[in-house]
């Protein structure tokens, strides 16, 4: 989907979970194949929430939250496992902020950014940095969104900071998406405008990441 073919990902999603459906169905106490069916769930649910092209349903991604908390709670030292609870509940956060619901919006927003943080901090793995990074830059604006933009701004930079540590050298195109959303919150449009310009040349168009100047 970074290149923006959201159809062609939504069909191996779909094809993905159903085989891993069915094996869960098969043997329920596989947490490897619960994990993956989650994981699934989720990809799909945030295509989707990033089209618009489904109403809303915190409900349901409450639902994945719940079933990650569980696993979760089951191995709770498990760093992976607390990484995709955190990333369902921004998921949540973003449901129901688009609900109208922008206070509890807030609250499991503040939840999935302290719950990545506790892990990214200790760990050496790159896509757990990037991906505490992707949830505090929602919980940054939804900080902002209910009056706070200093403490959304702190919140920005520290996510920024942390992206510089990431393959410096030849950074991921979701990083340097990020890095791009992360700046232009801050203020920096002109080497906002210059990272998206870069990005978009590369062919870059995944949906759940818009580019500067598009709405974030």
């Amino acid at each position: 989907s970074h290149r923006g073919n959201v159809a062609g990902a939504m069909e191996q999603l779909e094809q993905s979970n159903a085989v891993y459906t069915a094996l869960v169905q098969h043997d329920p106490s596989n947490v490897g194949w619960q994990r993956s069916r989650l994981r699934g769930e989720r990809l799909v649910a945030e295509l989707e929430l990033a089209r618009r092209d489904r109403k809303d349903d915190p409900d349901a991604l409450r639902r994945i939250s719940a079933e990650f908390q569980r696993l979760a709670a089951a191995d709770p030292s498990n760093a992976r496992l607390q990484q995709d609870l955190a990333l369902a509940e921004r998921l949540h956060a973003l449901a129901l902020w688009h609900d109208g619901r922008v206070d509890a919006a807030l609250v499991v927003g503040r939840i999935a950014h302290e719950r990545i943080a506790a892990v990214s901090g200790r760990s050496g793995r790159e896509t757990l940095r990037l991906n505490a990074a992707l949830v505090a830059e929602t919980y940054g604006r939804l900080l902002d969104a209910t009056g706070s933009p200093e403490r959304a701004a702190t919140v920005w930079s520290e996510a920024l900071l942390s992206l510089k540590d990431e393959s410096a050298a030849a950074p991921g195109l979701v990083q340097q998406a990020l890095r791009a959303r992360l700046v232009a919150l801050l203020g920096r449009t002109n080497e906002a405008r210059r990272l998206a310009e870069d990005l978009r040349r590369s062919g870059f168009a995944d949906p759940r990441l818009p580019l500067p100047p598009d709405p974030i």
